[in-house]
């Protein structure tokens, strides 16, 4: 198992495993790889993935996946992933700790995240890690684009 900086090359199989995960929400427009492309080009150094070495580099297979982004004051966590036959391993607690790790060598202070309502699983997670339900905060947005 090794754990990397996402790259361009890794879109397809990250989107594969994020379609095929229960709980987390692939728009069209905000995940298609243009968009996943500039996201990971504003945040080269908190976005990281988790991969199963085969036996030629083609063989590889992506098992997890975070993301990180920030706005200058603090950190967003998005698509926090692990495959299902690989949970309960510690695998998505040692993507979180690596982009805390990232975000505090970028001196950002605090850290951010959606997660569904109807991802039990997701919110059990984060509140096990640690974080906390923002009870005094509604999420408000406006689309322009599906």
């Amino acid at each position: 198992m090794n754990i990397r900086k996402f790259t361009s090359q890794d879109y397809n199989a990250a989107y594969s495993l994020w379609q095929n995960t229960p709980g987390v929400s692939v728009r069209k427009y905000d995940d298609s790889e243009a968009e996943i492309i500039k996201f990971l080009d504003r945040n080269p150094n908190t976005c990281f993935i988790v991969e199963l070495q085969g036996r030629t580099p083609a063989d590889n297979q992506i098992i997890g996946t975070i993301m990180g982004g920030n706005d200058g004051r603090r950190g967003y966590i998005y698509h926090l992933t692990v495959a299902e036959n690989y949970r309960n391993q510690g695998i998505g607690k040692m993507l979180v700790d690596k982009v805390i790790e990232a975000f505090k060598n970028e001196g950002l202070p605090k850290i951010a995240l959606f997660c569904l309502n109807e991802n039990t699983g997701g919110n059990s997670f984060w509140e096990k890690y640690g974080f906390e339900v923002m009870d005094e905060a509604v999420t408000w947005a406006m689309r322009f684009i599906d």
